[in-house]
């Protein structure tokens, strides 16, 4: 903001006997605007140029708070003659600033020994700041039930002594904000500071959206009867769910590997009895249970917080596949939770611990011995059979180890025999 004194310097002799005063439209301008104060010559025809020299001295303000006039010759006077009066409008700019100040005045006048009259050769005016003592950086927040945001707050001038900002929040059961206290000084005034706004959660689910608002008190340090905007907030509820602490697991078909656990919680409070259902996409390839060996979980507004455990164990096979996948979903319905509810899934990855063999074993007593007993020019049966399932077909070709003593071939008189998934054992 300026203070500061136009002088325009008009020498006797321009004008002949022509008197002068300064006219001044207003009184008042806005930090960063202009003001137009007409120069009137009277009793005279004065619509030549002129030249003059303006000076503008600088007052409590510096030189770079306002337009300089500068030198230079003049013209453009209007003729009223019916007031035998010319006019020449002058225009001075001040600028903008972004300081928090109190309303200052300067002074715009000429030099002349002719002054008209009952009229001044000065017009005061007055400069309005336009800045804000304070600034915040935001004006609303909308956060989450238990999550939270940031805003700031800086002065807008250096004070006179540490000057502190104290919030408070209309309703700390919605939101609450700290700090306590923002303490400025004249080293850190232009420095933002932050509060931490942070939803309480009310641990009910489908409720309305709550609102709080935060309001400032500022103090010391010539700040005294300023003000800081107030913040409104909004707390959305928390949006129902539930959670599972794992989203990925793994068994094995290993004795003493077969089973691991996940636990599952609601992410609000309910508002009746929920149950959860866990759904296993193949139940050839795992089962999952409760603690009480039943098929889902029951929650409450009571424990609806606490972590209840399911068990996954792995279904054994007689087939070598390395592994096996399966994923498990969950259902939850009542107390508020539905069919919209977001639920979590679980993976499932099932490793193997059966490896391929071939069983050969005596037809008449169907004895697992890889030895036949067979008299000459006679024939005996035995049987073959894989030890587990395989991955895919699987083609045996039988040979004597000495054609001399023995030969061998299947019952259907084929070259081979074939195991597929089906008919392996």
């Amino acid at each position: 903001m300026a203070l500061l004194a136009a002088l325009a310097t008009i020498p006797a002799s321009a004008f002949g006997q022509a008197s002068f005063y300064l006219e001044c439209p207003t009184t008042r301008v806005t930090e960063g605007g202009s003001v137009t104060v007409n120069l009137v010559s009277v009793g005279a025809d004065n619509t030549k140029e002129f030249g003059a020299t303006f000076d503008t001295v600088a007052g409590t303000a510096g030189t770079s708070d306002f337009v300089h006039l500068g030198n230079g010759k003049f013209s453009g006077w209007k003729r009223n003659t019916n007031a035998n009066e010319d006019r020449l409008a002058f225009t001075v700019e001040t600028r903008e600033d972004t300081l928090w100040e109190s309303d200052e005045t300067f002074t715009i006048q000429f030099r002349t020994t002719n002054i008209t009259p009952g009229r001044s050769n000065k017009c005061v005016l007055t400069i309005a700041d336009n800045d804000p003592a304070t600034r915040v950086s935001k004006s609303s927040l909308t956060i989450d039930e238990g999550s939270s945001d940031t805003y700031t707050v800086v002065l807008g001038n250096t004070p006179t002594a540490n000057v502190t900002v104290t919030p408070t929040s209309s309703a700390t059961s919605t939101a609450t904000v700290s700090p306590s206290k923002l303490t400025f000084t004249a080293q850190n005034w232009n420095t933002p500071q932050a509060f931490t706004v942070k939803g309480v959660n009310d641990n009910v689910s489908g409720t309305p959206d709550r609102s709080a608002t935060i309001t400032h008190r500022i103090s010391g340090g010539g700040y005294n009867s300023a003000t800081v905007p107030s913040v409104t907030v909004t707390v959305k509820d928390d949006p129902r769910g539930v959670t599972a602490s794992k989203s990925a697991v793994t068994v094995s078909e290993a004795p003493g590997q077969r089973k691991t656990t996940y636990t599952v919680k609601l992410n609000s409070k309910p508002t009746g009895k929920v149950t959860v259902i866990p759904i296993v996409s193949d139940p050839g390839v795992v089962r999952v249970s409760t603690a009480s060996d039943w098929d889902d979980l029951t929650f409450t507004p009571t424990n609806w917080n606490r972590p209840q455990t399911l068990t996954v164990t792995a279904v054994d096979d007689d087939f070598i596949d390395p592994v096996r996948r399966a994923t498990i979903t969950h259902r939850a319905r009542g107390g508020g939770y539905d069919s919209k509810t977001p639920t979590p899934t679980v993976s499932v990855t099932v490793t193997n611990d059966d490896s391929p063999a071939v069983i050969v074993f005596a037809d008449t007593h169907f004895l697992r011995s890889p030895r036949v007993v067979v008299r000459e020019n006679e024939t005996a049966l035995y049987r073959i059979k894989l030890a587990k399932g395989p991955l895919s077909d699987v083609t045996l070709t039988m040979a004597s180890a000495n054609a001399a003593i023995a030969t061998a071939e299947p019952v259907k008189f084929v070259d081979a025999l074939t195991f597929t998934r089906q008919n392996w054992d």
